[in-house]
Protein backbone atom coordinates (compact mmCIF):
# COMPACT_ATOMS: atom_id res chain seq x y z
CA UNK A 1 0.00 0.00 0.00
CA UNK A 2 1.18 3.39 -0.70
CA UNK A 3 0.54 4.63 2.77
CA UNK A 4 2.79 2.89 4.35
CA UNK A 5 6.30 3.45 2.03
CA UNK A 6 7.17 6.55 4.33
CA UNK A 7 7.11 4.80 7.26
CA UNK A 8 10.32 3.29 7.40
CA UNK A 9 11.58 7.25 7.78
CA UNK A 10 10.05 7.88 10.98
CA UNK A 11 10.91 6.65 14.45
CA UNK A 12 9.56 3.34 15.61
CA UNK A 13 6.52 3.67 17.74
CA UNK A 14 4.92 6.39 15.10
CA UNK A 15 6.08 3.75 12.77
CA UNK A 16 4.22 1.11 14.84
CA UNK A 17 1.41 3.69 15.13
CA UNK A 18 1.07 4.87 11.35
CA UNK A 19 0.82 0.84 10.32
CA UNK A 20 -1.54 0.01 12.89
CA UNK A 21 -3.92 2.91 12.08
CA UNK A 22 -3.67 1.74 8.40
CA UNK A 23 -4.43 -2.03 8.89
CA UNK A 24 -7.20 -0.18 11.00
CA UNK A 25 -8.64 1.56 7.91
CA UNK A 26 -8.50 -1.26 5.69
CA UNK A 27 -10.70 -3.41 7.93
CA UNK A 28 -13.24 -0.74 7.57
CA UNK A 29 -12.18 0.31 3.45
CA UNK A 30 -15.94 -0.82 2.60
CA UNK A 31 -17.57 1.87 5.23
CA UNK A 32 -15.48 4.63 4.44
CA UNK A 33 -15.69 3.84 0.68
CA UNK A 34 -19.50 4.82 1.18
CA UNK A 35 -18.58 7.93 3.25
CA UNK A 36 -16.00 8.95 5.37
CA UNK A 37 -14.04 11.98 6.18
CA UNK A 38 -10.62 13.70 8.10
CA UNK A 39 -12.09 15.67 11.03
CA UNK A 40 -10.24 18.46 12.86
CA UNK A 41 -10.83 19.33 16.45
CA UNK A 42 -9.89 21.93 19.09
CA UNK A 43 -9.23 21.07 22.96
CA UNK A 44 -9.84 23.61 25.37
CA UNK A 45 -7.37 22.99 28.53
CA UNK A 46 -6.96 25.56 31.73
CA UNK A 47 -8.20 28.05 29.00
CA UNK A 48 -5.66 27.08 26.57
CA UNK A 49 -6.37 26.07 23.15
CA UNK A 50 -4.93 22.23 21.96
CA UNK A 51 -4.84 20.98 18.73
CA UNK A 52 -5.67 20.12 15.94
CA UNK A 53 -6.20 16.82 16.96
CA UNK A 54 -7.31 14.63 13.76
CA UNK A 55 -10.04 11.62 13.63
CA UNK A 56 -11.59 9.45 10.67
CA UNK A 57 -15.28 10.26 10.95
CA UNK A 58 -17.63 7.43 9.03
CA UNK A 59 -21.19 5.87 9.57
CA UNK A 60 -22.25 2.36 10.13
CA UNK A 61 -25.82 1.23 9.74
CA UNK A 62 -26.73 5.39 11.40
CA UNK A 63 -24.23 5.44 13.85
CA UNK A 64 -21.30 7.40 14.03
CA UNK A 65 -18.14 5.73 14.16
CA UNK A 66 -14.46 7.15 14.39
CA UNK A 67 -10.70 6.71 14.33
CA UNK A 68 -8.25 8.70 15.81
CA UNK A 69 -5.41 9.58 13.87
CA UNK A 70 -3.51 12.32 16.10
CA UNK A 71 -1.96 15.32 15.88
CA UNK A 72 0.31 14.73 13.02
CA UNK A 73 -0.74 17.35 10.30
CA UNK A 74 1.58 15.00 7.53
CA UNK A 75 0.01 11.69 8.55
CA UNK A 76 -3.76 13.35 8.00
CA UNK A 77 -2.48 14.76 4.77
CA UNK A 78 -1.95 11.21 4.11
CA UNK A 79 -5.03 9.54 4.94
CA UNK A 80 -6.88 12.24 3.39
CA UNK A 81 -5.74 11.35 0.06
CA UNK A 82 -6.47 7.91 0.81
CA UNK A 83 -10.27 8.56 1.62
CA UNK A 84 -9.97 10.38 -1.62
CA UNK A 85 -8.58 7.46 -3.66
CA UNK A 86 -10.99 5.12 -2.58
CA UNK A 87 -14.18 7.61 -2.92
CA UNK A 88 -13.05 8.37 -6.44
CA UNK A 89 -15.59 6.17 -8.42
CA UNK A 90 -18.42 6.86 -5.68
CA UNK A 91 -17.61 10.73 -6.10
CA UNK A 92 -17.30 10.16 -10.08
CA UNK A 93 -20.46 8.65 -10.13
CA UNK A 94 -22.64 10.96 -8.17
CA UNK A 95 -21.44 13.57 -10.38
CA UNK A 96 -22.81 11.90 -13.65
CA UNK A 97 -25.90 11.66 -12.02
CA UNK A 98 -25.85 15.40 -11.26
CA UNK A 99 -25.18 16.17 -14.34
CA UNK A 100 -27.83 13.64 -15.48
CA UNK A 101 -30.61 15.34 -13.49
CA UNK A 102 -29.50 18.73 -14.91
CA UNK A 103 -29.91 17.86 -18.44
CA UNK A 104 -33.01 16.20 -17.76
CA UNK A 105 -34.17 19.19 -16.08
CA UNK A 106 -33.15 21.32 -18.69
CA UNK A 107 -34.91 19.31 -21.46
CA UNK A 108 -38.33 19.60 -19.59
CA UNK A 109 -37.79 23.33 -19.43
CA UNK A 110 -36.71 23.13 -23.04
CA UNK A 111 -39.89 21.13 -24.23
CA UNK A 112 -42.04 23.19 -22.04
CA UNK A 113 -41.17 26.83 -24.02
CA UNK A 114 -41.38 24.63 -27.04
CA UNK A 115 -45.16 23.63 -26.22
CA UNK A 116 -45.82 27.15 -25.29
CA UNK A 117 -44.70 28.37 -28.69
CA UNK A 118 -46.54 25.70 -30.59
CA UNK A 119 -49.31 26.59 -28.49
CA UNK A 120 -49.33 30.10 -30.30
CA UNK A 121 -49.74 28.87 -33.76
CA UNK A 122 -52.48 26.24 -32.41
CA UNK A 123 -50.42 23.38 -32.56
CA UNK A 124 -49.72 21.02 -29.40
CA UNK A 125 -47.24 18.17 -28.11
CA UNK A 126 -48.37 14.74 -27.46
CA UNK A 127 -45.07 12.63 -26.56
CA UNK A 128 -43.10 13.67 -29.41
CA UNK A 129 -45.27 14.13 -31.53
CA UNK A 130 -46.82 17.35 -32.93
CA UNK A 131 -50.74 17.82 -33.07
CA UNK A 132 -53.19 20.09 -34.63
CA UNK A 133 -51.39 19.76 -38.12
CA UNK A 134 -54.58 19.50 -40.03
CA UNK A 135 -56.60 22.18 -38.68
CA UNK A 136 -53.72 24.68 -38.54
CA UNK A 137 -53.61 23.62 -42.43
CA UNK A 138 -56.99 24.41 -42.63
CA UNK A 139 -56.64 27.24 -40.42
CA UNK A 140 -53.77 29.00 -42.59
CA UNK A 141 -55.45 28.41 -46.07
CA UNK A 142 -58.66 29.85 -45.51
CA UNK A 143 -56.45 32.82 -44.15
CA UNK A 144 -54.72 33.05 -47.14
CA UNK A 145 -50.98 32.62 -45.49
CA UNK A 146 -50.10 29.32 -47.30
CA UNK A 147 -50.47 28.33 -50.71
CA UNK A 148 -50.51 24.84 -52.03
CA UNK A 149 -48.27 23.83 -54.78
CA UNK A 150 -48.32 20.54 -56.39
CA UNK A 151 -45.50 18.86 -58.45
CA UNK A 152 -48.15 16.11 -59.83
CA UNK A 153 -45.24 14.74 -62.32
CA UNK A 154 -43.67 13.24 -59.28
CA UNK A 155 -46.33 12.71 -56.97
CA UNK A 156 -45.28 15.43 -54.43
CA UNK A 157 -47.02 17.89 -52.49
CA UNK A 158 -45.98 20.40 -50.62
CA UNK A 159 -47.09 23.63 -48.93
CA UNK A 160 -45.06 27.52 -49.16
CA UNK A 161 -45.85 30.61 -47.24
CA UNK A 162 -46.79 33.25 -49.41
CA UNK A 163 -45.03 36.70 -49.55
CA UNK A 164 -46.93 39.29 -48.60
Amino acid sequence: MTLRKNATKMNPVDQKRQVSLFDRLESIRDDLRAGGTVVSTWRTCHGQRLGPYFRVAYRVGGQQKSVFIGCDVELAEKVRSYLHNLQRQRNESANVNRMRRAAARQFAASREQFGVELAAVGLRLRGSQVIGWRAWKRHQSSSGQVKTVSNESKGLRHEVPSQH
